[in-house]
């Protein structure tokens, strides 16, 4: 199918899976699932909600009391959540972190972070294999699963960068039993400098660079060779301005598209027990990308 399909018209037999993050404007979760759960013929659709963070359980409760089948969580509530869940899958328990909320058949709900995949999507697209020393920007959320990620894939030297340098020093502390060796280190110009010349592997975890301040990006082009592999996690624009210029320098990209496909595959496969067709939500991606191109004459 090439997720063009008309859906089942809206009933009140549909069932209702929803993204909760501030903002969401700039989202594009539904425009994947969306086309998936069309493709699928599936009588499902799927919403982004924008509550703030101080209603955040009152609409979680209100949402399950009125038959949501399933959330994604974004930006800022992705550990705000977690204590409103009534378990945490391996995966958030390793992070501390959630994006994605199954509603099992009593009720509880369950934790998921499924951003690991998302970051192992992005690897998994760069050409080559065996890379073995990382560097990751920021130290969030999104930067834990990266963590996790670089773990899973192998990666023998993990250095996470960022601005207050805490909160790095608590990702490598908590990763101290790694078979990873995991580093902390300021996000600076001296830092970047440093940990990117020995580096195979370059994850972007921020939001600098996004849709609509495409013209910044978290590293300047000077430090950027063509000895990495670069993944970002920002994907709109697409490409954005870190991608552009590591292409310019040689370095293989993964943009951001890959990142919210492969944590979205987990996610549908968790809520509907089914696999979503990859290539209609790519496709869905990059039919919105060229819709939004005719508009505004660029990302």
């Amino acid at each position: 199918m090439t997720g063009t399909e008309a859906r089942p018209p809206i009933t009140g037999a549909t069932g209702v899976l929803v993204l909760l993050g501030r903002p969401v404007e700039h989202a594009l979760t539904p425009v994947i699932h969306n086309a998936a759960l069309a493709a699928a013929g599936l009588d499902v659709v799927y919403i982004a909600l924008s509550p703030r963070p101080e209603t955040l359980e009152m609409t979680l409760r209100g949402l399950i009391a009125g038959g949501c089948r399933g959330l994604c969580i974004t930006i800022p509530f992705k550990t705000q959540i977690v204590p409103m869940l009534d378990a945490l899958a391996p995966s958030s328990e390793a992070t501390g972190a959630v994006n994605t909320v199954v509603v099992g058949e009593d009720g509880r709900l369950t934790g998921y972070n499924t951003d690991v995949d998302g970051v192992l999507a992005c690897i998994d697209a760069l050409p080559g294999s065996g890379r073995e020393h990382g560097v990751i920007i920021g130290a969030g959320g999104a930067g834990r699963s990266a963590v996790a990620a670089l773990e899973q894939a192998g990666v023998r030297r993990c250095q996470v960068l960022n601005r207050s340098l805490d909160k790095a020093e608590k990702i490598a502390a908590d990763f101290a039993k790694s078979p990873m060796q995991v580093e902390a280190a300021v996000l600076d110009d001296q830092g970047l400098e440093r940990a990117l010349s020995e580096a195979d592997l370059l994850v972007n975890t921020t939001s600098v660079g996004m849709y609509p301040h495409g013209d910044a990006t978290p590293v300047p082009a000077r430090f950027l060779h063509s000895g990495l592999g670069v993944a970002d996690a920002v994907y709109r624009p697409n490409p954005t301005r870190l991608c552009r210029e590591a292409a310019e320098a040689g370095a293989a990209t993964a943009p951001g598209t890959h990142w919210i496909v492969g944590q979205g595959v987990v996610a549908y496969r968790l809520w509907l027990g089914a696999e979503p067709d990859t290539a209609v939500m790519h496709k869905a991606l990059a039919d919105y990308f060229a819709k939004s191109d005719a508009r505004s004459g660029n990302n």
